[in-house]
């Protein structure tokens, strides 16, 4: 009844029946989904995909933002994403895989300051040769600049973001944390900086 990641991906992506696929009229046919181009489709793939541009073995968490990454290829092309924000990005395994995979302009990552030396190691490990700022730098520049792959900025320096220049926006799992005050502030943070083409 409990998949382990490998096999629950399998599953879901081939629309079996524990996977629920005719649940909702609303829910993504996972069958179409795999016919798109870049669209991993099963735990293999997925696997050995990452293990060859990052060197690292997948884990569940891996899995779970190779999941999104496909569900986003669904309905978005790389063509319409040139700047990234992701909300509450953790440790970077998300905006890493779309750093590979859809090759933006610019990736800028909101997170708690308790996070970013993480986020940080993270990615400069991944990516040595990627242009990183971190916040106290952001300061100094005096606003976001265009002239870095990553971001990193707190929750504190949200208002520096330039209106209508996010492509896509992301919050994958850090609203159901906040209070509901925080997360009205991000709403209407998103609609600011998102262009009105983009996508949250």
């Amino acid at each position: 009844r409990y998949l382990p990641y490998s096999r629950a991906i399998d599953a879901v992506m081939n629309h079996k029946p524990i996977s629920d696929p005719e649940l909702s009229p609303y829910r993504v046919n996972h069958l179409s989904l795999k016919k798109i181009p870049k669209v991993l489709p099963d735990y293999q793939t997925v696997c050995s995909h990452y293990k060859f541009w990052s060197k690292r073995t997948a884990n569940w968490n891996i899995i779970c933002h190779y999941y999104y990454s496909n569900l986003l290829r669904g309905n978005i092309s790389n063509n319409d994403v040139k700047t990234v924000l992701e909300i509450g990005c953790g440790n970077g395994n998300f905006p890493s895989i779309i750093f590979n995979d859809w090759s933006p302009d610019q990736i800028i990552l909101i997170d708690l300051p308790n996070m970013i030396p993480i986020l940080f190691s993270f990615l400069s490990s991944l990516f040595p040769s990627a242009r990183i700022i971190l916040p106290n730098e952001v300061d100094r520049a005096g606003g976001v600049p265009n002239d870095f792959d990553f971001i990193l900025m707190t929750p504190k320096q949200i208002e520096i973001v330039h209106n209508d220049s996010i492509d896509l926006a992301i919050n994958i799992s850090s609203f159901q944390e906040m209070v509901v005050e925080q997360i009205d502030v991000y709403f209407e943070f998103v609609q600011k900086v998102v262009r009105k083409s983009g996508y949250f």
